[in-house]
């Protein structure tokens, strides 16, 4: 998993609408135009605390609680 925290925000824009996502340089939208939301918190996903589990498409908020319950339900990925 590499960090994307420190990257440019037009660089976070550009990767997300290569994986079909969008943002308002805040939020992050799938492609139906809806918000992306954490299933582990349930909170939208903000640009500037996002990950990208590598190998995946998908996109968490990268606190600790996200991380570890991803990592929980799908240990046999990684």
């Amino acid at each position: 998993m590499q960090s994307l925290k420190n990257e440019p925000i037009e660089l976070k824009i550009t990767i997300l609408k290569k994986m079909g996502y969008s943002s308002d340089g805040t939020f992050i939208f799938d492609s139906k135009g809806n918000l992306v939301v954490d299933p582990y918190t349930d909170e939208a996903v903000r640009i500037d605390n996002m990950v990208i589990l590598q190998g995946s498409e998908i996109i968490l908020d990268s606190n600790p609680l996200s991380l570890a319950g991803y990592f929980e339900d799908h240990g046999e990925v990684f």
